[in-house]
């Protein structure tokens, strides 16, 4: 597994998104084959945040895959799920359009597809009713949404890893003084230590004299 694969597992939506930004900013020109990248049971980055991130995770690796996008979208992992049954099982329909817009052609033939255990795209969008009623709306007539789809505006550019130090120096600067004692307080406070040890050490030699 990769730094990439283990963050994209992380439910919490704002620090996944902000640490795969990170994560993909150090990549660098490597962030692509990285994002494509499957584990033994098939689950590149994109399943994974498929299953358990929001919107702005799937915007994030969609956009890292670049012309990879729509190849990736399509894999099937070893139990047969592609990142849109596992995005239609999560009920996020933001995420379910944009990976409709990244299979582009394929979207039909991946909409047909059902899991190993028989769940197709419908069953897994009906395992809770949270938003099932709008993603079955977009299962069933998908050719309403692909006009909207297609209108969206690119993604921007992944900030450079530079300025995501910059920004991560800046929010934490208030608080490095509360959690981090300065260098002159260590050195005091290993002082008075060893100062302390030597007194205890001392009064135990002379008692036992």
């Amino acid at each position: 597994t990769t730094p990439l694969h283990m963050v994209a597992r992380n439910e919490s939506d704002k620090l996944g998104s902000e640490a795969i930004k990170l994560i993909l900013a150090a990549l660098g020109d490597q962030a692509q084959g990285v994002a494509a990248m499957a584990l033994n049971d098939g689950w590149t980055p994109l399943h994974i945040v498929a299953r358990y991130q929001d919107t702005e995770a799937v915007k994030l690796l969609l956009a890292a895959l670049g012309e990879k996008a729509q190849e990736v979208a399509a894999m099937a992992d070893s139990d047969g799920w592609t990142p849109l049954h596992l995005v239609a099982r999560n009920q996020d329909t933001e995420a379910l359009k944009l990976l409709l817009a990244a299979l582009g052609p394929k979207a039909s033939s991946i909409m047909k597809q059902k899991t190993k255990d028989g769940d197709s795209l419908i069953s897994c969008a009906s395992h809770n009713k949270k938003n099932s009623s709008e993603i079955l709306k977009i299962i069933k007539k998908p050719e309403l949404y692909l006009k909207k789809i297609s209108e969206v505006p690119p993604m921007p550019p992944l900030p450079s890893l530079r300025q995501l130090q910059q920004a991560s120096d800046t929010a934490l600067r208030p608080y490095q003084t509360l959690f981090q004692p300065r260098r002159s307080e260590l050195s005091q406070t290993a002082i008075k230590t060893q100062v302390s040890q030597s007194q205890a050490k001392e009064q135990a030699r002379l008692e036992e004299e």
